[in-house]
């Protein structure tokens, strides 16, 4: 069968790493112009995000190859979602019918972290999540009046010092858009990287899919910074995805 899938996008990546894209300005708008100008076909499943959905793309879109979806990825480890404003206008020109963010709370652009207009320090996670909250409130409003389904995805365990706080302040932002838009649907990763609820877990039992020698009982699914994701985490992490979506 012909591929399903649609693209990897890692548009502008050293540009918005660097916080150089001046994507704090972009304004979205509930513009329909460019689908009545001829915008491409809408795909079935977009995924934007950081490292975490980075390091999942393959996984992401050979499962949405199996599950006979268009599926793209627009994804640059360090990234925050205010860096990808004008991606998701492109998307609002013709919406998805799933649409999810996958953002575990960088603060790398001058956008979510106004100290990077020189050079970036750690801010209060409070006000990390308050910025990305505004942004998502931005894209819900985008997409309210499209039939796209919105998903958030809730972070897995972080052992990094300086970048658990962030993420589980972006837990806790997640469920409260949830309650305060309940059409928003909130994925958790932890699901399969966190199975046991123990917290951040560097190995966990092999499945069929990771392909283990004999004898060989788990598998390292996090890498040795305790953020990132392994081969076997990043299907781990695009499982949780796919075993929320609505299909």
């Amino acid at each position: 069968m012909p591929s399903r899938r649609v693209a990897l996008l890692g548009l502008a990546a050293t540009l918005v790493i660097l916080g150089v894209v001046a994507v704090a300005v972009v304004v979205l708008n509930d513009d329909d112009s460019a689908a009545q100008d001829g915008a491409a076909e809408p795909v079935d499943l977009a995924v934007v995000g950081d490292s975490f959905a980075e390091q999942s793309k393959d996984a992401i879109l050979a499962m949405g190859d199996d599950a006979d979806l268009t599926t793209t990825v627009y994804a640059f480890g360090g990234s925050s979602l205010c860096a990808w404003f004008p991606q998701l206008g492109d998307l609002r020109a013709a919406p998805p019918r799933m649409l999810v963010l996958s953002f575990a709370g960088n603060i790398f652009q001058e956008c979510v972290n106004p100290t990077c207009a020189e050079e970036c320090q750690d801010q209060d996670p409070a006000v990390t999540a308050a910025k990305y909250r505004e942004h998502l409130d931005l894209v819900l409003a985008l997409f309210a009046s499209t039939p796209t389904e919105v998903y958030v995805v809730s972070p897995p365990p972080i052992a990094d010092p300086l970048l658990a706080p962030h993420a589980e302040a972006m837990r806790t932002m997640y469920q409260e858009a949830h309650a305060a838009h309940p059409e928003l649907r909130v994925i958790d990763s932890a699901t399969q990287l966190d199975p046991e609820g123990q917290g951040f877990a560097p190995t966990l039992p092999c499945t069929p899919a990771d392909d283990c020698p004999a004898g060989q009982d788990e598998v390292t699914v996090r890498q040795d910074d305790q953020i990132h994701l392994t081969e076997a985490g990043a299907r781990r992490y695009a499982q949780a995805i796919f075993d929320a979506l609505d299909l």
